[in-house]
């Protein structure tokens, strides 16, 4: 993934997590793994949240499924090309969709792996459906998450369904 266009993106609005020793950066829905030559410095920083203990956790579970580009989409015809949405398909069937902003944050040499969280999360016909997308670096026991994209209506969802 490209820190560095992430940490351009987030622009003094970026939150930092701290998980297991490892610093990431989040800004709006992506996070991403703050390289160990980098000193960013954030305002608000926070310990490992729910929401992201679920992804690493069915990670380790190896409860994730390969997921590719199949498909964009513009909600309103009337959008420029920048509101193109990225939909990516997995082997179970689940879709997750992402911002066109988003996807450019991804190199064609990542691997993408989609990871579904407790079962709430699901399409209007009650399938469920990812949370996130994993960004994974390395292969098999090696393989190490180096950015999660969320869902583009994942945190909308939550905060919905806590209201």
């Amino acid at each position: 993934m490209k820190f560095a266009k992430l940490l351009k993106m987030a622009a003094g609005s970026g939150v930092i997590i701290e998980r297991d020793g490892e610093k990431w950066l989040m800004s709006e829905t992506v996070m991403m793994k703050i390289p160990n030559e980098m000193n960013v410095v954030a305002a608000f920083r926070m310990q490992d949240p729910t929401f992201c203990k679920e992804v690493f956790e069915h990670f380790a579970d190896e409860d994730y499924s390969t997921a590719e580009l199949t498909d964009a989409e513009l909600p309103i015809p009337e959008m420029s090309a920048s509101k193109i949405m990225r939909i990516f398909t997995d082997e179970e069937g689940g879709e997750i969709t992402i911002s066109n902003k988003h996807f450019g944050l991804i190199e064609k040499s990542d691997e993408c792996l989609t990871i579904y969280g407790d079962g709430s999360y699901t399409d209007t016909d009650g399938n469920e459906q990812p949370i996130a997308m994993a960004i994974v670096e390395g292969w098999g026991e090696d393989a190490e998450i180096k950015g999660v994209i969320f869902a583009d209506d994942y945190f909308h969802r939550i905060l919905k369904k806590e209201a």
